[in-house]
C-alpha cells in the first residue's frame, strides 16, 4: 500500500525543514555521528525533498541521497547538486561495503511491515562498510499522542493504535497532512533483532528551553526515537548490489 502520495504534496513538503518539533531529533545529529562513526562516505536513506541531506553536508560529511519517489527526488534537485538516486525499496545501486554512515530520518514509519523493515536493514547493512553506522530517526508512541509545537495529532485514528496501524500527522508548519504506519519500540527491536546489526545506542531527544523555541509537550515527551546501530568489522562478501556503480570498499 503507498501510504502518502507525493505526487501533490512534494513542493509543500519541500517548504518543511529541521525546524520546529523536527528539531529536537536533528540537534543530536552531529554528537551522535562524533560518537560513533568514522568517515565521511554517508548515504541519506529517503531523502525526500533534500532537507535532510542539506543537513548532513554542512556537517562536513560526504553525502548522497536516495528516495523511492521522483516528485521529491525533483524538488531536492531543485536546491542541490548533491548526487540523488531514485531507488525502490530495500533495493540499492551500490556494492557492498561502500558506506561509513547511512542515515534516515522519517522513514521507518512509511514502511507497512516487519518483514519489509527487515529487508531494508538488511540492504543497508550490505552496503556499510565494516564497522559502518546506520543512525535512524523514526516515531515514539508518544508521537501520536501528545501535543507538538509544529505538528497535529489529535484525530480520532490516532486512538487505540496498535502496531501496524495507520495513523494521521497534520505537519501545520507547512499545512501538509501525512500518515504514518504506528510502530512500537519492541516493534523496532523485533526487527534490530532479526538483522546483523549491533545495537549500539537508542536515544530518545528532548526539547530545552535553550532551544529558542516556545516548546508545548516536546520537554516533556520525545516526539522522536534515534536508534544507532552498527555494522561489525568483518567485511561482507565481495559481491555487487542490484545496479552496481562502483567497487567501494571504503574503512
Amino acid at each position: 500500500m503507498k501510504l502518502n502520495d507525493y505526487s501533490f504534496k512534494a513542493k509543500e513538503y519541500a517548504i518543511a525543514d529541521n525546524g520546529g518539533t523536527t528539531h529536537v531529533a536533528f540537534k543530536n545529529i552531529p554528537a551522535l555521528i562524533n560518537k560513533h562513526a568514522s568517515g565521511k562516505k554517508t548515504l541519506d536513506y529517503g531523502c525526500g525533498t533534500g532537507c535532510s541531506t542539506l543537513f548532513l553536508a554542512e556537517t562536513g560529511l560526504d553525502v548522497e541521497g536516495v528516495d523511492i519517489c521522483p516528485h521529491m527526488l525533483q524538488e531536492a534537485s531543485n536546491h542541490t547538486d548533491i548526487p540523488l538516486t531514485l531507488i525502490q525499496s530495500a533495493q540499492l545501486p551500490y556494492d557492498n561495503n561502500c558506506f561509513n554512515i547511512v542515515f534516515s530520518s522519517f522513514v521507518l514509519f512509511e514502511i507497512g511491515s516487519k518483514a519489509e523493515m527487515i529487508d531494508v536493514f538488511n540492504e543497508i547493512y550490505r552496503v556499510l562498510a565494516p564497522g559502518g553506522v546506520f543512525i535512524s530517526i523514526t516515531g515514539t508512541e508518544e508521537l501520536y499522542k501528545k501535543k507538538w509545537l509544529t505538528m497535529d495529532v489529535d484525530f480520532p485514528e490516532n486512538k487505540n493504535l496498535k502496531s501496524g496501524d495507520i495513523a494521521k500527522v497534520l505537519l501545520s508548519d507547512v499545512n501538509v497532512l501525512v500518515y504514518d504506519y504506528y510502530w512500537t519500540h519492541e516493534d523496532y527491536l523485533e526487527v534490530i533483532n532479526k538483522t546483523h546489526f549491533m545495537h549500539v545506542e537508542t536515544m530518545r531527544p528532548l526539547g530545552d528551553k535553550n532551544d529558542g523555541y516556545a516548546w508545548i509537550d516536546e520537554e516533556k515527551y520525545p516526539p522522536y526515537v534515534i536508534y544507532i546501530l552498527k555494522k561489525g568489522f568483518t567485511a561482507y562478501p565481495a559481491q555487487t548490489g542490484n545496479k552496481p556503480k562502483s567497487g567501494c570498499f571504503v574503512c
